[in-house]
């Protein structure tokens, strides 16, 4: 049995006029799971990671910005299809570390010094959670 849309809206609209506590009940529930939503919607758009990074000629340099050390960090230096990464040890809250280009590895192999790589990945541990910014010159 197939219902026309119109009188089935009509219908609802009728039993909501006759039964208010069903139209409070339906807004109450449908403000529940809006409300669960944008919750979890927000907890997506994190706070980027508060660094600051530079690069010369010789090496790449990183600050830490937050309030707590980055741990457990890696850093991949990306070109086209290729990466080179490095692992480093914690970084303390407003401490600068240099590393330079031979450090980062793709395969055992150091990263060419004639690459001009524009564009970084960083990936650590901010306090109790994961975090990854791309970084580009």
């Amino acid at each position: 049995m197939i219902m026309n849309p119109k009188v089935l809206v009509n219908d609802l609209i009728e039993i909501f006029r006759r039964h208010r506590w069903l139209t409070v009940a339906f807004l109450f529930v449908f403000g529940v799971i809006e409300a669960r939503t944008s919750s979890t919607t927000r907890q997506a758009t994190d706070r980027p990671m508060q660094v600051q990074a530079g690069r010369s000629a010789r090496q790449f340099a990183l600050t830490n910005y937050e309030s707590v050390p980055l741990a457990d960090c890696t850093v991949a230096a990306i070109d086209g299809d290729h990466e080179w990464t490095v692992a480093l040890l914690p970084i303390a809250p407003s401490a600068t570390i240099y590393l330079p280009w031979s450090v980062f590895k793709s395969q055992g192999q150091p990263l060419p010094g004639y690459l001009d790589i524009k564009t970084f990945r960083l990936r650590c541990v901010v306090g109790n959670d994961w975090k990854t910014s791309r970084i580009g010159f």
